[in-house]
């Protein structure tokens, strides 16, 4: 998300005043780039930004803007280096700073804040960790090396282990990165590096441009998105599945998309939609028994159109494809018990939900 005209940080402020949100959780890709311009970037942001931060809590994730800035990820891990800090920094009654700018004043701040130190399994970093609010309990991950690594891997397993659904039934994980979307499914042979890079979204204010993957005169082809897409849905749905988590939230491809319950098959290692005792797909969230995935990629990145578009997966797209929709918009969940959990999709410009289903359980 930038600063563009027809962004959501006017949705969101009135959405935390109303109550209707209590927290903000962004995946990643904050300001496209917070750097630019000698940071001057990052203050015209945060300076937008700081009316809807004022009234929400901010739950802030790793993007490939983040990752793939001139310092890599330290810029990311010294903005939000309170996430390794946590509660116990200081009495924040009496905080204040000192700052002049409003990127200044985040980064001071954020070394006092954040959920990587009181999560049930601290990660001690702002790549990875995990934050409980209200009933849910939201881990959230760092795909930009394309691979979860074993340190991630491990400590993925561990915080979901210590979920008490009795405190959080609701369990989401979250990435800039989508593990099921039916634009990078349908591109398996393009290039990865493309995809995963800053090039291809610099004039993609909807969907994701995609190109063919690169061969050398020896044969050595690089990486393909179905490669990449293999990977971590490889690493992943085992852990999830084995730990029974429910939602998948992500952004990277400027769009919207839902998915149908997506079940892992143990014994070949692929995930496809949920399918009954007959084999038929299961294309409702009636107590699902596998991930429901949602892509909510276009907060406002820059050029965002103040037009939409809504529509149902056809038969061109892969199965688990349910809704797919354009123009600049975000999401609401609400857990209103341990049974019942609503998504709504909303337009940034006019704040019309123009799309929305309720998972029992």
């Amino acid at each position: 998300m930038g600063h563009s005209h027809y962004n959501d940080m006017g949705n969101l402020k009135e959405d935390c005043a109303a109550g209707k949100i209590d927290t903000i959780l962004h995946m990643g890709d904050h300001a496209y780039d917070m750097g630019n311009g000698g940071d001057k970037r990052g203050d015209a942001y945060m300076n937008a930004y700081q009316p809807a931060l004022s009234g929400c809590p901010w739950v802030p994730v790793i993007g490939n803007h983040e990752g793939n800035d001139g310092d890599h990820e330290f810029r990311y891990l010294n903005m939000t280096f309170g996430e390794t800090l946590g509660y116990a920094a200081a009495p924040f009654s009496t905080v204040d700073s000192t700052a002049e700018t409003a990127l200044a004043d985040l980064l001071t701040k954020a070394t006092l804040l954040g959920p990587g130190a009181h999560s049930g399994v601290p990660s001690h970093t702002s790549r990875w960790f995990s934050v409980d609010v209200g009933l849910i309990h939201i881990a959230a991950l760092d795909l930009n090396q394309g691979t979860l690594g074993p340190e991630q891997t491990a400590w993925l397993e561990a915080d979901l282990a210590a979920v008490d659904r009795a405190i959080t039934p609701w369990v989401f994980g979250t990435s800039h990165f989508p593990l099921f979307n039916d634009a990078a499914a349908a591109n398996p042979d393009a290039s990865a590096s493309w995809y995963t890079g800053e090039a291809s979204e610099k004039y993609a204010t909807s969907g994701h441009s995609f190109v063919p993957a690169v061969c050398d005169q020896l044969g050595q082809c690089e990486r393909t998105v179905g490669e990449l897409m293999g990977t971590i849905q490889s690493e992943l749905m085992p852990i999830l599945s084995k730990h029974k988590v429910d939602v998948w939230n992500a952004g990277h491809i400027h769009d919207y998309q839902s998915t149908w319950p997506v079940c892992y098959d143990p014994s070949s290692n692929a995930s496809n939609i949920c399918t009954d005792s007959a084999g038929q797909p299961i294309k409702n969230f009636n107590n699902p028994a596998g991930l429901v995935h949602v892509t909510e990629g276009n907060g406002g990145v820059p050029g965002v159109v103040g037009t939409s578009t809504m529509k149902q997966c056809g038969t061109s797209t892969s199965e688990w494809c349910r809704t797919h929709g354009t123009g600049g918009a975000y999401g609401r969940w609400t857990a209103y018990n341990q049974s019942v959990l609503v998504y709504e999709h909303v337009q940034n410009n006019g704040a019309q939900v123009t799309d929305t289903f309720t998972i029992t359980k």
